[in-house]
């Protein structure tokens, strides 16, 4: 068994991660959240790039208000930062320690 050290972020991403356009409902995103046991997707951008992420917690924040009415591109953090596949699983753990978020995009 590895070390966790030794670990590169390719053995433990996600492989074919859940996505959702802009426009997707947050209820439609929370389905999503609950059908794949996942706790965020990644929100498409037209360009066909990432414009964002939305964590579970930003559904939690969202809901008790219309959670049809509210889209992906309103609740999602747009904030997002990449990593190299390649790149040590301590990097990654110290980014999201570093920058307080949940989860990258690999590339």
């Amino acid at each position: 068994m590895k070390r966790i050290e030794n670990l590169k972020v390719d053995a433990i991403m996600t492989r074919n991660p859940v996505t959702v356009s802009a426009d997707s409902s947050a209820r439609e995103v929370a389905k999503l959240l609950a059908k794949y046991h996942i706790t965020s997707v990644a929100v498409s951008a037209k360009n066909g790039g990432i414009a964002g992420i939305v964590y579970e917690t930003d559904i939690l924040n969202v809901f008790n208000e219309n959670m049809d009415k509210l889209k992906a591109k309103d609740i999602m953090s747009d904030n997002v930062k990449t990593i190299l596949s390649k790149s040590s699983v301590k990097s990654a753990a110290d980014i999201m320690k570093n920058e307080e978020i949940y989860g990258m995009v690999v590339i």
